[in-house]
Order: structure tokens, then C-alpha cells, then sequence
């Protein structure tokens, strides 16, 4: 009998315990999804991009171009104008108008990361376009391998 109990004192105790560990990483699933369902920055995203690869997310920043050639794409800046990201069109956004350069833009849009090769194959295209030379920020975002595929946007001032 007194084995026996022991033996239930053992189980309750192992129970407990998992049940703590099964708390602890929820509530760091908890804080992770509250961080990537807060309004990002452009630095956080070029900071550590695959922390947040195939995951939505909102963005926010100035629209510095919009690409000329059918609204496809565009660039933004935060508080660093050194630091570009590029948005993509997706699901539901036929283009980008170029009225959107120099405003204040949030975007809902999944951050995608290229394979290498690919990376690669973009970065030679673009040096070999040159439409871009003078801004070598904007030309490194340009042939970055990450960026955001936009799904809505939203302006939130612009420029006049």
C-alpha cells in the first residue's frame, strides 16, 4: 500500500510538471505572435528576416519609388533612409501607383525569402538594367533576397 502511494505521488508530480512546461511554451507562442502581429519596422524586418520568413506581418514606412514598370513593386524606408525594403504585389493588389511615393504606407503582406540561386540570378539582372545606379541602398533592396509579398495597404499620410 505504501509503495502504491508513492507511486501515485510520483505520477501527479510527473503530471505537474509537464503540464508547467506545456504553459511555458504557450506563453512564448503567445509572445511571439503578439510581436509579429505589431506594426514592424523596416529595421526590423532587414535585422533578422528569417525570424519572420512566410509569417504575416504589418509593416510600415515611407514609399521612397514605385517601380515604373506595370506598379509591381516598390521601396520603403523607416527611420534610417539608408535602410530600403522591398514590397511586392500579391493577392489582390494589381499594382502599385506611382501617387504613393514619398507617403507614409502600412502594409499586410507576408515576408518571402529566396533560394540562393535565385537571389543570385536578380542581383545580375539588376546590375545588368543599371535603371537604379546612384542609390546603392535602394540597388542592394532591389536584389535582396527577401521582401514583402503585399496583400493590403493602407496610406496613412503622404506628402505635400
Amino acid at each position: 500500500m505504501k509503495n502504491l502511494f508513492l507511486l501515485f505521488t510520483a505520477l501527479v508530480f510527473l503530471v505537474s510538471c509537464k503540464q508547467g512546461e506545456k504553459q511555458t511554451e504557450q506563453s512564448e507562442a503567445t509572445i511571439e505572435t503578439e510581436v509579429i502581429n505589431s506594426i514592424l519596422t523596416v529595421k526590423d524586418v532587414l535585422d533578422a528576416p528569417e525570424k519572420f520568413k512566410d509569417t504575416e506581418v504589418i509593416i510600415s514606412g515611407m514609399v521612397t519609388h514605385v517601380c515604373t514598370h506595370g506598379g509591381q513593386k516598390l521601396f520603403i524606408i523607416g527611420d534610417d533612409p539608408e535602410m530600403h525594403l522591398r514590397i511586392t504585389v500579391g493577392d489582390g493588389i494589381p499594382e502599385f501607383d506611382i501617387t504613393l511615393e514619398g507617403s507614409s504606407v502600412e502594409f499586410t503582406g507576408t515576408v518571402k525569402i529566396l533560394e540562393t540561386e535565385v537571389t543570385e540570378a536578380l542581383a545580375k539582372e539588376n546590375e545588368e538594367k543599371d535603371h537604379h545606379t546612384g542609390d546603392e541602398a535602394h540597388a542592394k533592396a532591389e536584389s535582396a533576397s527577401y521582401y514583402i509579398e503585399a496583400t493590403a495597404f493602407k496610406e496613412i499620410s503622404s506628402e505635400l
